[in-house]
């Protein structure tokens, strides 16, 4: 049975996303010297990574502990009692994560009932 490693797929999605971060427009640079077009949209693709990346660098930031917060002691502890003020800023979290999930998702079945062709075929 293979061992399902989490880390290692965060660390290979990161570094796809910036490797195309980085090739995209370097690819559009060098097509434009030999007079053709480069890869279609990828203005809109390298976006959508910035988006991503920083999706991927918040999902990693929480494994860390890490997350930028005004407290001084980590908000995603193992506790005794429960902390209220604590338990509040978790149940945010996840209501604002929900959120985004469910406004991403709408966004999703908008763009495929209504499809745009950007590029003819």
């Amino acid at each position: 049975m293979t061992y399902f490693n989490i880390r290692t797929i965060e660390k290979y999605f990161t570094l796809f996303v910036f490797i195309s971060l980085v090739f995209l427009p370097a690819t559009e640079v060098i097509t434009r010297f030999f007079g053709t077009t480069g890869v279609t949209a990828s203005s809109v693709l390298v976006q959508h990574f910035t988006l991503w990346i920083g999706f991927a660098g918040a999902v990693i930031a929480a494994r860390r502990n890490k997350l930028l917060s005004l407290t001084t002691e980590p908000l995603f502890e193992a506790e005794s009692k429960i902390n209220w003020f604590n338990f509040i800023g978790k149940v945010t979290t996840i209501f604002i994560v929900l959120a985004l999930a469910y406004g991403s998702w709408e966004l999703v079945k908008i763009e495929m009932d209504y499809p745009v062709d950007i590029a003819p075929l």
